[in-house]
């Protein structure tokens, strides 16, 4: 394939304005993704109290033999750790997209 131009990412195929437009998107899902996790992680709190003051009542440890009580701590958190990780994801990618095309960043683990 000697006559074809190499491909060209995403990124450098979009015009500026249509870059600064799918950032702005992102960073604003971002953001909407990140209130709402933290509102669910409130009302998760209010929720976890509510169950374990009616069905724990104090006996924490007893009461961590039952499968039940897994789920009266865990469940009403749930939807504020997905949220928390779609916040996340949609911000890696809007940092990805704010990157220039001929800088690499480094990685941190």
């Amino acid at each position: 394939m000697a006559g074809k131009a190499p491909a060209q990412s995403a990124t450098a195929a979009l015009t500026e304005d249509q870059i600064r437009m799918q950032a702005r998107a992102l960073l604003m899902k971002s953001k909407i993704y990140r209130l709402l996790a933290l509102i669910f992680a409130f009302t998760g709190l209010l929720i976890f109290v509510v169950l374990y003051l009616r069905n724990i009542e104090g006996h924490f440890f007893e009461a961590l033999r039952q499968p039940v009580t897994v789920a009266i701590i865990l469940v009403p958190f749930l939807p504020a750790i997905v949220l928390s990780i779609l916040g996340q994801k949609a911000e890696k990618a809007f940092w990805a997209l704010m990157q220039p095309a001929g800088s690499e960043k480094t990685e941190k683990k």
